[in-house]
């Protein structure tokens, strides 16, 4: 690269490589959050409230 590149005049490589990175890590957790079946977080959201009875 030349020195007159616009990645290198923006702040680097690393910059771009960083900001790259959390893009896809931020698509990936949204898919995630798609994929997974509604019954899987009504599940998990209900954890906290259940009582465990005492012969479970």
């Amino acid at each position: 690269m030349s020195l007159s590149s616009p990645v290198l005049a923006a702040g680097g490589v690393m910059p771009t490589i960083a900001l790259l990175f959390f893009f896809v890590l931020f698509v990936a957790i949204i898919a995630f959050v798609f994929a997974v079946p509604n019954s899987v977080w009504q599940r998990d959201a209900e954890i906290p409230l259940r009582r465990k009875e005492p012969n479970e």
